[in-house]
């Protein structure tokens, strides 16, 4: 054996072993030099960017126009509005005249007038007379004639043509009477006057059921007349 570290050489070897030496580096080297590098992990394939749609942007804002402290706005002009049609007047209400109002005052008058001699007729138990027009009519004419006289009848003096009268507008009597009076006076005093006097028992006859009442007024004077029948 040999030494570690020593080799044995034959004469005439040495060129060989030399040459064989250099092959075999050769081929080392040949071996070293052409030696396959070490295959490395396959890379992974390139990603392609995926396209997308762009987003879709707002149209940028208009800024405000400018304002300018001495622009004024444009007057403006409008065609006048027409007039409208006026309105209709109210239809006016007819202002009462003196007669109508005189006309009013006699009616209430005559309402106060039989209203008390009711109530005397009641005091005495007898019913309340009922206004009749044919006695009205009479009552109203004899008023008349009292206010152009100036002067009523003496007592009875026109009883009995009362009836002629009465029967003359159609009324069918019974008993039949008529009670008077002129001056200044209104309806209270004359009530007041007949239930004081002989016209009292006129005015309390039971016998009577239907009145026809009259007034005339002529200046400050008045002629009262109530025409008392019964059927």
């Amino acid at each position: 054996m040999l030494d570690a570290g020593r080799r044995a050489v034959r004469p005439g070897t040495a060129a060989k072993a030399t040459a064989a030496g250099a092959a075999v580096a050769a081929v080392a080297l040949l071996i070293t030099v052409y030696r396959a590098p070490e295959k490395e992990p396959d890379a992974a394939p390139p990603v392609r960017p995926t396209a997308t749609a762009p987003a879709a942007s707002q149209p940028p804002a208009l800024p405000d126009p400018p304002t300018s402290p001495d622009v004024r706005p444009a007057a403006t002009t409008s065609a006048p509005a027409r007039p409208s049609a006026p309105a209709p007047a109210p239809a006016r209400t007819p202002a009462s005249t003196p007669v109508a109002t005189a006309r009013a005052v006699e009616a209430a008058s005559r309402r106060d007038l039989l209203d008390r001699t009711n109530a005397l007729r009641a005091s005495s138990g007898c019913a309340p007379l009922r206004t009749d027009p044919r006695l009205t009519r009479v009552a109203q004419s004899d008023a008349r004639a009292v206010a152009a006289r100036g002067t009523v009848d003496p007592p009875g003096g026109r009883t009995a043509d009362v009836g002629e009268r009465v029967t003359a507008a159609g009324y069918a009597w019974t008993s039949v009477g008529e009670a008077t009076a002129f001056g200044d006076k209104d309806a209270a005093a004359v009530a007041r006057e007949w239930a004081e006097d002989h016209m009292r028992q006129l005015l309390v006859d039971c016998r009577y059921t239907d009145v026809g009442v009259g007034l005339v007024v002529s200046g400050s004077e008045r002629a009262w007349t109530e025409v008392l029948a019964g059927s």
